[in-house]
């Protein structure tokens, strides 16, 4: 069972008063998430201190139900403090919360679909607790949210090498969707955001698949590695984005140096076993791209980046791109100190036993 992660963003108000506290209001004041699958909300707690304490502060934050502990996240919580006013104190802070298959387990054995997660503050006369109630039901339940993100090019891959200038590049993304809501996110290359932004109400249990803007395509114009990114403004989201990267071959050029290709030599059938392949260094040479591409397809099944004047093809990488009883090319790019397109090699056939 996978982990699901809630991100909790308490914002607390503290207002001076003769008295030592009063009720606390959680906004919102439960969360649906579905049992396998990893989600993202934000709970704003608000409450009352008595006049003199700025200091408010939590060791750990449990998850309940009953009197019964599911399990603990053994975090402080140090809210930043700012006087707005003579009586008035206000702080921020953020928590990012797992739930482990463990506590879900615990959960499903005592029969129960719905905990607590608690956070007692200390300070300020004894601040009641800010809480959230987490409910575990099916994905078409949950609170509308993405679960996963997968990022290729044409060749169901996210690496692709390109021809200078070459016209309608274009990326996809497959979104698998938790819940059903307005979806809001944009496509970036190299840290400059395209246009048209995406903004489309999806549904519970659908893959969505996006496609970056056809026209004009994704930039080629600048040789050299460019990076995609889909970033996803709604939903909030715990997750990591992937990225996918395209290699632009540079403007031909008579100033680029030949790269010397030595071991193994041309046409040799190879065992399926890990394959060292060797070239000569060229001093004027940073980082080098070898790419291995099968006879008769134009992109790479695998291509890596290294320093040195070797590379040996590990088993694991062989098992997942490769075949027996085919043949694949090898060539070898140069860049230079600034990761300018500076060299290049003629390629290699090898077959795999």
């Amino acid at each position: 069972m996978k982990k699901v992660c809630i991100l909790l963003a308490f914002t607390a108000m503290w207002l001076a008063a003769t008295r030592a506290q009063a009720g606390v209001t959680t906004t919102p004041s439960s969360v649906a998430v579905p049992r396998t699958m990893q989600g993202s909300r934000t709970l704003t707690v608000t409450f009352t201190v008595t006049m003199g304490y700025a200091v408010v502060a939590s060791n750990r934050g449990a998850f309940v139900s009953g009197n019964t502990e599911l399990g603990s996240v053994n975090r402080a919580l140090n809210p930043g403090m700012t006087q707005v006013a003579p009586a008035t104190w206000r702080g921020r802070v953020s928590e990012s919360i797992t739930i482990p298959a463990s506590i879900i387990r615990r959960a499903k054995a005592l029969r129960i679909n719905k905990f607590k997660y608690i956070r007692n503050f200390t300070g300020g006369g004894g601040p009641d607790p800010g809480i959230v109630t987490i409910h575990i039901t099916t994905r078409g339940a949950a609170d509308f949210d993405v679960s996963a993100v997968r990022l290729y090019f044409d060749n169901q891959r996210a690496e692709k090498t390109v021809q200078h200038k070459t016209p309608g590049l274009q990326a996809f993304a497959d979104l698998f969707i938790v819940g059903s809501g307005h979806l809001q996110a944009y496509w970036e290359v190299d840290g400059r955001v395209l246009t048209p932004r995406i903004n489309r109400y999806v549904h519970s249990g659908k893959k969505v698949t996006l496609t970056s803007p056809g026209k004009p395509g994704l930039p080629t114009f600048l040789g050299g590695t460019h990076e995609v990114r889909l970033v996803i403004v709604s939903p909030d989201h715990g997750l990591e984005l992937p990225r996918a990267l395209y290699y632009v071959t540079a403007v031909p050029t008579d100033n680029q140096t030949q790269i010397l290709l030595t071991t193994p030599r041309s046409g040799m059938p190879l065992d399926w076993a890990p394959i060292p392949f060797a070239w000569i260094e060229e001093p004027s040479l940073a980082t080098y791209l070898i790419e291995f591409i099968e006879v008769g397809q134009e992109d790479p099944v695998f291509s890596a980046y290294v320093k040195e004047g070797a590379y040996t093809l590990p088993q694991t990488v062989l098992n997942h791109y490769f075949s027996p009883r085919r043949t694949y090319r090898w060539r070898i790019r140069g860049f230079d100190a600034g990761n300018n397109p500076a060299g290049a090699s003629d390629g290699r056939e090898f077959s795999l036993k």
